[in-house]
């Protein structure tokens, strides 16, 4: 009997325990992602862990290999199951989806229910940015010729045919109608595009605006020029998205705390929480979805892999495994 909790804080118990996590992970990351999350928390995955922390628990307290790598490995093992305990056990995560202007504070868990994070959050701005290598392109008809003509869209220099001069003064990838009938911008997002342009026909010159969306839609303002003649305003840009950022505000007790901008790979800080850049709406580039994570066994994680770093460390500093390391309990 009292050889049993040596015999359970052997190596070999801990590389069979390796051993069926290993191939317990690899079967769970087969499986879709809510599935494979209810897989990592089954009950049989849970006590293979539990029983590897006692067999790293009982290699530290019984008399055996005292060699200090060897104990901060085991240590830093220790502390990174903790943490995974840890953060299943008491952390959190909900995800969202907002629209420019939206506000809220319940966040989805996923699991049929919501949770409220202590804060609010207000997307105010969603900008995607595209890779380069489309074009800006017009359009032309005039009487007489067949068929239309394309002309590439350069800022500032006249293009088109003859009798139909074009000069393109401003582009808004994303416009919207102010109160005022003004055009103005909603974002930089390729929602919506429109082309500002100054027209020479028939000896007038007018102003007026070119929907990209709306190619059946008279032009704004342009009604004289085109009397005889046809603009078409062509939005070629790349469909190849590069990046996208959610600018957001948080609020507390209904007054604006903080502002930040959230992106893929460097997620907004509040508090215990992370914000992520999680998704967005891949066809209209309208709303921007976020994940909201707590998670406070992350700290003794990374204190672990550290210990766990510095052991294998030292270890390769002695030219690996000595008389020292091995397993000799008494």
């Amino acid at each position: 009997m009292k050889r049993f909790p040596v015999l359970c804080a052997s190596p070999g118990v801990s590389a069979g325990l390796l051993v069926c996590l290993g191939f317990l992970s690899a079967a769970g990351s087969l499986l879709p992602p809510p599935r494979a999350a209810a897989f990592a928390g089954s009950p049989l995955f849970s006590l293979l862990c539990a029983l590897l922390f006692l067999n790293l628990l009982l290699g530290v307290l019984l008399p055996g290999s005292r060699a200090p790598r060897a104990v901060l490995m085991r240590l830093g093992a220790m502390l990174i199951l903790l943490g995974g305990f840890v953060g299943a056990r008491a952390g959190m995560r909900g995800r969202v989806q907002l629209y420019p202007g939206q506000e809220v504070r319940a966040f989805d868990d996923g699991k049929g229910g919501s949770f409220d994070p202590g804060f609010s959050l207000r997307l105010d701005r969603f900008a995607v940015e595209r890779y380069p290598g489309g074009a800006l392109e017009l359009g032309i008809s005039v009487p007489g010729a067949e068929g239309m003509e394309l002309y590439r869209v350069r800022i500032g220099r006249w293009t088109g045919p003859e009798g139909l001069r074009v000069l393109p003064l401003r582009y808004i990838p994303d416009f919207k109608v102010a109160a005022s009938g003004e055009i103005v911008e909603r974002s930089a997002s390729p929602n919506n595009p429109a082309l500002e342009v100054e027209v020479r026909a028939g000896g007038e010159t007018e102003r007026g605006w070119l929907l990209a969306r709306f190619p059946g839609f008279p032009p704004l303002g342009l009604s004289r020029t085109l009397r005889s003649g046809r603009i078409v305003f062509l939005d070629r840009g790349s469909e190849r998205v590069q990046s996208y950022a959610s600018e957001v505000t948080i609020l507390r007790d209904g007054a604006p705390a903080a502002k930040g901008r959230i992106e893929v790979n460097r997620p907004l800080r509040i508090g215990g929480w992370k914000v992520y850049q999680s998704t967005y709406d891949r066809t209209g580039w309208q709303w921007s979805g976020l994940e909201f994570v707590r998670d406070p066994g992350v700290p003794l994680v990374y204190c672990g892999f550290a210990l766990l770093a510095l052991g294998v460390t030292l270890w390769t500093a002695r030219g690996g495994p000595g008389e020292e390391d091995a397993w000799t309990p008494r």
